[in-house]
């Protein structure tokens, strides 16, 4: 990963996020194509599971969530049927991902869905506007992780949750080469620095070497 173009939400370019990028299990690259994943949307569900993920941090249907690296859609689109009275920002640093993402929020009908185009680092929303923030197979992938988290801590509310999925430096036939992925001890001392507080770290149930970690931003 070179710099921050790399983020192309949920999967990254070695693949399995939750938004979308293709699986990775072999030595090429597959490149940035929205359909692409698309086509490959029901591999990644089998693994990341939203339906059953989205309920470990979203208890209530009037929350704005921020979806960073949004890819396809995979998360965003069932957040929104969900979040009946609140909002999700979908954004990505791929346009072509955003654009995939409210394409398919207009077939669905979903009105509360609304894109963002960008690096993580950079997020175009004001201090304290969300109520979480989901960051699903994407860090890995980024350069400016530590400048990311810092992002994501600053556009949280007071009392709100960061909740991440990411990929553990063990084998299982998939995901980015080793030395880009995160180990949890490693994510929970970045997420800690970025003046987080880190409530639970866990296994994914469904996916080995997949785990989960939830945090909070302090109340005020």
């Amino acid at each position: 990963m070179k710099d921050d173009k790399s983020q192309h939400g949920h999967g990254g370019r070695h693949g399995h996020h939750h938004g979308g990028r293709p699986l990775f299990t072999g030595h090429a690259m597959p490149a940035f194509d929205p359909e692409d994943l698309l086509r490959r949307e029901e591999r990644r569900r089998s693994m990341l599971q939203p339906d059953k993920v989205l309920p470990l941090f979203l208890d209530r249907t009037d929350a704005v969530l921020l979806d960073l690296g949004c890819g396809v859609g995979m998360f965003a689109l069932p957040a929104a049927k969900h979040l009946a009275q609140g909002r999700v920002y979908a954004s990505d640093v791929h346009a072509g991902m955003v654009e995939t993402v409210l394409r398919r929020a207009k077939e669905a009908g979903l009105s509360n869905i609304e894109g963002l185009t960008g690096p993580a680092a950079k997020v175009p929303l004001p201090d304290g506007s969300v109520d979480v923030v989901l960051i699903s197979m994407v860090l890995h992938d980024i350069e400016t992780r530590t400048e990311a988290l810092a992002e994501a801590a600053r556009v949280l509310k007071p009392g709100g949750t960061l909740f991440m999925i990411e990929i553990d430096r063990i084998d299982a036939g998939f995901g980015p080469p080793m030395e880009m992925r995160i180990p949890p001890q490693e994510l929970r001392e970045m997420v800690t620095a970025a003046g987080l507080t880190v409530l639970d770290v866990r296994d994914s149930p469904w996916q080995k070497s997949l785990y989960f970690l939830k945090a909070e931003r302090p109340p005020a």
